[in-house]
């Protein structure tokens, strides 16, 4: 069995570009990879934008290191549902779709879900974050796009 371990570009080589803690995929990926060939599955790391990775090749393929998907989420996406068409995603389509927003805390907050304090601004300026800080009480406040990865675009305030 062969699955593509789908990955942004700049975590997979040392090309101009690649970012500085990229050794947290191999982190990720490597015991994953280790595991999977024990179970006799190759694990695959590909950019998931690589117009030369076809689908049709993998048995599978798994949602991994995709952390640049937040600034081409639509892209992403739309590539998701081509490779979901062509192969088995193991990452559920719909779930991806759904969770790429983390208006979906919303949501489950909205069912009893707990989930940390949140105040939902359309743009996080000052009096937002002040407005922020007073209501939920606190002196400092993480302020973070609705799309995001990693700790890409937040801050502590």
């Amino acid at each position: 069995m062969r699955v593509a371990y789908l990955s942004s570009r700049c975590v997979l080589d040392d090309a101009p570009g690649s970012r500085e803690d990229r050794f947290e995929h191999d982190l990720q990926f490597e015991p994953m990879a280790q595991a999977c060939a024990r179970a006799g599955i190759e694990l695959d790391p590909v950019a998931w934008d690589d117009p030369a990775v076809r689908p049709n090749d993998y048995d599978a393929a798994v949602v991994g290191t995709t952390w640049d998907y937040v600034e081409r989420l639509d892209e992403f996406l739309d590539r998701l549902g081509q490779i979901d068409a062509t192969t088995r995603l193991i990452n559920p389509l719909g779930v991806m779709r759904w969770n790429a927003d983390k208006g979906y805390l919303r949501e489950l907050a909205g069912r009893g879900v707990p989930i940390v304090p949140t105040q939902w601004c359309e743009r996080a300026n000052a009096g937002a974050i002040l407005h922020a800080a007073k209501e939920l009480g606190v002196e400092r406040v993480v302020v973070k796009p609705r799309v995001g990865a990693c700790a890409w675009r937040q801050a502590l305030v």
